[in-house]
């Protein structure tokens, strides 16, 4: 199932998990669990390894807060999983660390897994226009959801 819904809450950086629980709440994402002991897979954006001020990642503490929220509905588990921007070997668990990510994962009792130190099945396009088949981690075909965490960049100082 698809939800295309987004929702953009400012957040108070004293204020972060509330403000997730209420973005959360709005979209009705608690409609997605609809079942206990579900696999949840969280996917941040961990582009790269810089220190979580520098606004190019998923903020731990959002990262957090989305964990805290999820096992409210008693999964089976929760993974974060990611791949950095570049083919750079161990630039992901770099960033894992840097970012702050690992860390939370820890302390939260959850996997954290780069992308590329699982394997890869090949996925065919249904109306391919250029690619007909690409590469994906098979992780995602263990798991019942799928939370993308971006983080919104203007790409501008």
């Amino acid at each position: 199932m698809l939800l295309n819904k987004i929702a953009i809450k400012k957040i108070l950086k004293d204020d972060v998990k509330s403000a997730v629980f209420e973005a959360l709440k709005l979209i009705n994402a608690q409609s997605l669990f609809t079942k206990s002991n579900m696999n949840i897979l969280i996917k941040p954006n961990l582009l790269m390894p810089k220190n979580p001020e520098r606004a190019v990642t998923t903020h731990p503490a959002v990262i957090k807060a989305v964990i805290q929220w999820i096992k409210q509905f008693h999964p089976k588990k929760i993974i974060v999983a990611e791949s950095s921007g570049t083919n750079t070997r161990g630039l992901t668990e770099k960033a894992f660390n840097e970012c702050g990510v690992r860390a939370v994962c820890e302390e939260e009792g959850i996997d954290w897994i780069p992308f590329e130190k699982t394997k890869l099945k090949f996925y065919k396009v249904k109306r391919p226009l250029v690619l007909k088949k690409f590469p994906a981690s098979i992780l995602l075909e263990e798991v019942d959801l799928i939370v993308n965490i971006p983080k919104i960049k203007t790409h501008r100082q």
